[in-house]
């Protein structure tokens, strides 16, 4: 299934938010993370509720589905491969690499993604240690860990401040 750009935004938001607050998650939250409006959210939470990524009940808020959590998962994974690939191999800053792993996460190329982890994994910039679970799925860290959850998507100081997990691939 093709995802459009800003289809893949809400649901990395919804998954921060989610992760975040630890219920499902209100629209009036998602307006202010993407910093859009209350109707524009609306009808992406229909539009993503249509392709069975996002369950939302009116009134209670708007929880992943599986398939929705999976693709989000492998979002913030991509996301963190380029920043690590961005700093590590072509010499940008942390400060530098947000904005452009933004652009980079929405390639659809698994391949792409899948030699990218394992340069990254043969040249030792990224370790396949379990650090924590999360929804009983395992998953990594770069080496030189980007920022927590909470502070996902800030620009940052310095060349490696705190921990951000990525995900390994995931089957099916």
């Amino acid at each position: 299934m093709e995802f459009t750009q800003t289809e893949e935004n809400y649901l990395k938001a919804i998954f921060k938010l989610s992760e975040h607050e630890g219920k499902p998650v209100s629209t009036n939250s998602i307006s202010g993370e993407l910093n859009t409006s209350a109707a524009s959210v609306t009808d992406m939470v229909q539009r993503l509720s249509s392709k069975e990524m996002i369950h939302y009940e009116k009134y209670k808020g708007v929880t992943l589905t599986k398939p929705g959590l999976k693709h989000a998962k492998a979002l913030v994974r991509k996301h963190r491969l380029w920043e690590v690939f961005l700093v590590e191999k072509l010499q940008f800053t942390w400060d530098e690499v947000h904005d452009i792993a933004e652009q980079l996460e929405h390639i659809q190329s698994d391949e792409l993604v899948e030699r990218l982890d394992a340069f990254l994994t043969i040249q030792g910039l990224i370790r396949m240690e379990i650090r924590f679970q999360m929804q009983t799925e395992i998953y990594g860290f770069a080496t030189c860990s980007i920022g927590r959850f909470e502070n996902w998507g800030q620009r940052r100081s310095g060349r490696c401040p705190g921990t951000l997990p990525f995900f390994p691939p995931t089957s099916g």
